[in-house]
């Protein structure tokens, strides 16, 4: 969700924490409702649901949620949205797939947005020709369980800040090619 956050009108006033706890409280509706809808259709062992995130919380709400709810959208990581920090990219990534994937499911592999590409391919059995989707790996695995945690699909992470700045992540160390101040 962007600035400003506008929930529908139905869910206006819904939670103590203003407009944004208005917001996700919509998000966690919809999404109850799209998953009874698959229920409903008998197809719930056939569909894979994914949900993420493409960075950490919006600025300005991350002050605010902080400030007025003492509730830290960062998960209290340093940093939030546009920057190098933890804050700034650890984001969950959902799976679900009753039958496939196993209740409660927990991976610590370093996986990224551009992951979900070779992951859906794997999915449906499609086998990428090497100068596609270069920078997308297979997370199937680790969704599955069938991949050991020590044993990492994807070697490295890059990313980059909205001021140019990069970072590489492996496992548990992280360079921050700029100022830490």
């Amino acid at each position: 969700s962007h600035a400003p956050v506008l929930p529908a009108p139905e869910f206006v006033g819904k939670t103590s924490a203003g407009p944004r706890g208005d917001f996700v409280h919509e998000l966690d509706e919809l999404t109850g409702r799209l998953l009874d809808v698959i229920d409903s259709l008998g197809i719930d062992s056939k569909t894979l649901v994914l949900f993420n995130s493409d960075n950490g919380p919006e600025t300005i709400h991350t002050d605010w949620m902080r400030l007025d709810h003492n509730h830290d959208a960062a998960g209290g990581f340093r940093g939030m949205k546009r920057d190098g920090w933890e804050g700034g990219h650890r984001v969950p990534l959902i799976a679900r797939w009753p039958g496939r994937i196993p209740a409660g499911q927990v991976s610590r592999q370093l996986t990224n947005t551009t992951d979900i590409f070779a992951t859906v391919a794997s999915v449906v059995g499609y086998e990428l020709p090497d100068d596609v989707a270069v920078d997308s790996y297979d997370m199937l695995p680790a969704m599955l369980g069938t991949r050991d945690e020590q044993d990492s699909i994807r070697p490295y992470m890059r990313t980059q800040s909205f001021r140019g700045e990069f970072q590489i992540r492996k496992g548990d160390w992280k360079y921050l090619d700029h100022s830490v101040s």
